[in-house]
């Protein structure tokens, strides 16, 4: 009858499909699929995400590190600086004591 070939008949955009069992297993073959495809995608996405956060943090470890490796070697050369410059630095009394003897002698 008519109506059995009206169900029997895919969708009337569709020329892929004969009948509408063919189309409905064919539509859910490509659904499928487009999930496999989205989940595989998003599986890379993720992954490549986490490789640029793990960069990302690698970069700022290694910025935190030279940072302090920097201030600790400004550190030492102003300790170094301060020590030396008190090592060098002759007492003021004895400093004056020679000046005055050095103005003493007659050249």
């Amino acid at each position: 009858t008519i109506g059995e070939r009206i169900k029997n008949l895919g969708s009337a955009t569709s020329s892929a499909w004969s009948t509408k069992e063919e189309e409905k297993a064919g539509r859910a073959s490509m659904h499928e699929s487009q999930k496999k495809r989205a989940a595989w995608m998003k599986e890379q996405q993720d992954a490549e995400n986490n490789i640029v956060h793990e960069v990302a943090a690698a970069d700022k470890a290694a910025a935190m590190k030279r940072k302090r490796q920097q201030e600790d070697e400004v550190k030492e050369l102003l300790e170094a600086q301060q020590s030396g410059q008190a090592a060098a630095k002759p007492p003021a009394g004895l400093f004056a004591a020679q000046a005055r003897a050095a103005e003493a002698k007659p050249p």
